[in-house]
């Protein structure tokens, strides 16, 4: 039934870089995500999936959906460090992702 529906949504074995994507494909796109974020817990989670590098919601749970936001929206999230600190991790987990992908090399590093 999956391999179905993903047949007949080709968009979604493409890079998305539209969301209007993911809202026309809810229903199929909730399925596939529940493998990471089981529906049992949707009414107590408050979880996202994140794109690679950004600080930018790809995917979130209806429990996170739903929650009191501020005027940043629902799930607005506060940094405990500064913008350069933050550029210089996200470019330290950039080359760890390549250390691995290529050289198959592991990196552990801690975020200060």
């Amino acid at each position: 039934m999956v391999q179905e529906q993903l047949r007949q949504a080709p968009e979604l074995f493409e890079p998305i870089t539209d969301q209007a994507i993911i809202a026309q494909h809810r229903e199929l796109i909730d399925l596939l995500m529940s493998v990471v974020f089981p529906r049992a817990s949707w009414e107590q989670a408050y979880a996202a999936a994140l794109i690679p590098f950004q600080l930018q919601t790809s995917y979130t749970t209806p429990h996170l959906n739903a929650s009191d936001g501020d005027e940043d929206g629902p799930y607005a999230c506060r940094m405990n460090t500064d913008g350069q600190t933050l550029a210089h991790v996200k470019i330290l987990h950039a080359y760890a992702f390549i250390l691995h992908k290529v050289y198959g090399l592991a990196l552990d590093f801690d975020i200060p």
